[in-house]
């Protein structure tokens, strides 16, 4: 008990001072507060660890984890955008599309799935992007006991959450 405790409190102490390291060679001001927001995000797991791994609640705040950072990720190609002109919206969009893509096939291959095709809207802001539809079609890997009208209604429900779109912006479509 005395060993599990003791290297709890070193790693986060070790945490700590990597958190201050890594903060203090961040100059850019605008990135400043995502990166801090991040590190003090993974502190608090590393704090809550022993209490993570008691139940599913570390698989439960893994998905939420996931969730959160895949709703971000797609931002940031539209957060650098300098011109608004036409040839840029379509090159941002194109960025937009690639991550989402490939966020999608990440969390299809978690769920024992592959994606078969994917296509999305995307409403470009000054400053940001927003989901606005998104299809899905996919399928089952081998030998996945799965229903798959079950799984459409999971994935959309991640997907809503995920992207903050409701039921009618989502069209999920599983086969065997």
């Amino acid at each position: 008990m005395k060993a599990w405790l003791f290297s709890w409190v070193r790693m986060l102490i070790i945490c700590t001072v990597c958190i201050q390291l890594i903060l203090l060679f961040v100059t850019e001001e605008q990135y400043r507060k995502y990166i801090q927001m991040f590190l003090s995000m993974l502190f608090l797991l590393i704090l809550f660890r022993p209490l993570l791994s008691m139940g599913d609640l570390g698989e439960k705040l893994q998905e939420e984890l996931s969730d959160w950072s895949a709703k971000w990720e797609y931002k940031e190609a539209a957060a650098g955008r300098v011109w608004d002109t036409e040839e840029e919206d379509v090159l941002v969009k194109k960025a937009i599309r690639q991550k989402l893509k490939e966020d999608m096939e990440q969390l299809l291959q978690e769920e024992g799935m592959e994606l078969l095709d994917m296509d999305c809207s995307i409403r470009l802001g000054e400053n940001d992007a927003k989901i606005t539809r998104i299809s899905v079609t996919t399928a089952f890997a081998k030998d996945h006991p799965g229903s798959p009208a079950k799984m459409e209604e999971t994935l959309k429900t991640r997907l809503g959450k995920r992207y903050e779109l409701s039921d009618g912006q989502i069209q999920v479509s599983v086969r065997q």
